[in-house]
């Protein structure tokens, strides 16, 4: 990773106090200028990941779920739009989407849980997604119902690790095989002293949840608190925890009967794993009423970065702040999806490490 050391001045720091709680995260020890990338074609706001110098994203449109750009000097150009909105057999309605290896993985969502698996091959990204009969798809309706969170992992050999378990399981995670249709608890859960009924636990525990994988080490990141943890996993077991944030979720009584997350606490972190390195943006408390250097109160300028055990390795300011972010698989570039403040149109900006 090649960059400018700089040394912070306090009040330098204190001017990002409205950001999240200072005293809560690592301080900064590396300032980065990025280039903007401009594209007439930039839809949506959650990257699925970044394969050499192509990125994908999620789209917010009605009949196509997933763009694909190419990096072409100062631009990024719109090379295809894959995955097709609806109830057929070769669409998705509310599609979970994982790039892992040389492969695009998608688990569909129902009311009552997974509904199915796609694999893709990524091969030719200027025509992926049109040939259907590459496609490697298994129905998942047999799990339900099933209390289904956020995110998964695809573990090989026909597995999934999946946030989520049966409605009321003090559980976190659950491994589903897919060749024998089989359901097994991986037997996590955190002990934060909360004392209520379990289903609002589980709901905070797993709605907004994040997973990354590293051969059999997994990293868990809570949706709401801060909350970090690389769990190792063996035969669909842990047989060791190590918590990089401890912060546990803030929770509040709705009306004397139900619990939620309280909206006043910190709100989890966005996380996006290469192969060597863990790097995560920090979530504080979302005032609405308030901004951050200009921008809406949900964008933040700090990159901190981890290796996979856990150790703190550095923390990047950039130079221009930014509501989500992805890194090249080789680590040598940072894009982060910004905003035109003149405009408000979506921004993408890349950061060479």
């Amino acid at each position: 990773m090649k960059c400018y050391s700089i040394i912070l001045c306090a009040g330098l720091v204190l001017s990002c106090s409205t950001g999240p709680d200072i005293n809560d995260r690592k301080p900064v020890t590396d300032y980065i200028s990025g280039q903007v990338l401009y594209s007439r074609d930039l839809i949506g706001d959650t990257f699925i990941g970044i394969t050499g110098d192509t990125v994908l994203m999620e789209f917010y449109k009605a009949d196509k779920i997933c763009g694909i750009f190419k990096v072409e000097g100062d631009s990024l150009v719109k090379i295809n739009e894959v995955l097709y909105r609806g109830r057929g057999p070769n669409e998705f309605l509310t599609p979970m989407l994982k790039i892992s290896g040389d492969s695009l993985y998608a688990v569909d969502r129902n009311g009552r849980g997974p509904g199915k698996i796609c694999r893709m091959s990524l091969g030719d990204l200027s025509v992926m997604g049109n040939n259907h009969a590459s496609w490697e798809g298994s129905d998942l309706t047999w799990s339900n119902p099933m209390k289904s969170g956020s995110d998964f992992q695809p573990l090989g050999e026909g597995r999934i690790l999946l946030t989520g378990d049966v409605y009321g399981a003090m559980n976190i995670l659950s491994v589903l095989d897919v060749r024998e249709r089989k359901r097994t608890q991986v037997g996590y859960w955190i002990k934060d002293g909360y004392t209520g009924p379990v289903i609002p636990k589980q709901s905070i525990y797993t709605a907004g949840a994040s997973l990354s994988r590293k051969g059999d080490r997994i990293l868990y990141v809570c949706g709401e608190g801060r909350y970090m943890e690389l769990l190792d996993l063996r035969d669909g077991k842990i047989v060791d925890r190590k918590a990089i944030y401890s912060e546990y979720p803030k929770y509040a009584d709705i009306d004397g009967l139900n619990f939620g997350a309280d909206i006043k606490g910190n709100r989890g972190m966005k996380v996006y794993a290469t192969s060597d390195y863990i790097y995560a943006m920090l979530y504080g408390s979302l005032d609405y009423s308030k901004t951050y250097k200009g921008y809406p109160c949900y964008f933040f300028d700090e990159v901190e970065v981890y290796d996979w055990e856990g150790n703190f390795v550095r923390n990047y300011r950039t130079s221009q702040p930014f509501m989500t972010f992805a890194v090249a698989d080789d680590d040598s570039a940072l894009y982060t999806l910004s905003m035109d403040l003149d405009t408000s149109e979506p921004q993408m900006v890349k950061y060479d490490l």
